[in-house]
């Protein structure tokens, strides 16, 4: 008996299916990260600095952390001035030089980064209960060869007008088979 399609939509190709399901896999593993975020009280981008300065052995400037992370200088002081309203880093003027600003974590700070990577630790693992390790070696050989394409794909115009696509996204094949 064939199933039944109660979807709107044409029943997907393969590898539509398989992309789907690694989406869903991130979006799952995104809540589930941001759920572990909203039980310690820190929103992402905090946190992301509140583990980057934990794991840091000199004390970066401003400068350093917004080219680090790709966002302006204004960006970072405002989640420093979360993480330190949140007593989680205090800065202190240099004794050598009194437009710098140090940052330093708190106890408090060091201490949301060690649950942090206990909480990560089990939040990686959790997708992978009941694989062998065989098994998670070949999906991470296969998710490597799947980015290396996507790598070559975004580069490669040749492949676009094999599979009919220009760039105004218009298929000009008459066949929809690739």
């Amino acid at each position: 008996m064939q199933e039944k399609n109660n979807s709107p939509h044409p029943p997907a190709t393969v590898h539509q299916r398989v992309m789907w399901e690694l989406l869903t896999c991130s979006r799952l593993h995104h809540a589930l990260c941001e759920k572990m975020m909203g039980k310690i009280g820190i929103h992402r981008s905090q946190h992301h600095m509140l583990m980057f300065l934990s794991r840091e052995e000199s004390i970066p400037s401003q400068k350093q952390i917004a080219d680090y992370f790709h966002v302006s200088p204004a960006a970072v002081a405002v989640t420093l001035k979360k993480l330190e309203n949140g007593g989680y880093i205090e800065r202190i003027v240099s004794q050598n030089d009194n437009r710098f600003n140090e940052i330093h974590v708190t106890p408090k700070g060091y201490e949301v980064a060690r649950q942090s990577v206990k909480y990560f630790k089990y939040i990686d693992a959790a997708p992978f209960h009941g694989f062998k390790e065989e098994e998670i070696d070949q999906l991470r050989s296969l998710l490597e060869r799947m980015a290396e394409n996507l790598k070559q794909a975004s580069d490669d115009s040749e492949l676009m007008e094999k599979s009919g696509l220009t760039l105004s996204g218009v298929d000009t094949r008459k066949d929809d088979s690739i």
